[in-house]
């Protein structure tokens, strides 16, 4: 029973520190996204970019917004790298 209990609480404490880390990439990307409504296209990308490295796991919606931002900031590295990264 002990074994069961301690097993639970692993896996429970696994859990929240996955939700911690998305947590924080949503708001990294909402931060992105403001910098995109207010056309600061260089600082969205960089923030886009920063978030990309730092999760191992990355939505491809957030991938397309990036590469069109790339895009527009005549970034075509960039832009290729997104772009295969969210086919």
């Amino acid at each position: 029973m002990k074994k069961l209990i301690i097993l639970f609480f692993l896996f429970y404490s696994i859990k929240n520190t996955a939700q911690k880390d998305y947590l924080t990439y949503h708001q990294l990307i909402n931060q992105a996204e403001e910098q995109l409504l207010t056309e600061n296209f260089i600082a969205a990308q960089s923030l886009y970019d920063s978030t990309f490295q730092q999760f191992d796991y990355v939505f491809a919606k957030d991938y397309v917004i990036a590469t069109q931002i790339a895009w527009l900031n005549r970034d075509i590295v960039q832009t290729s790298m997104w772009r295969e990264e969210a086919i």
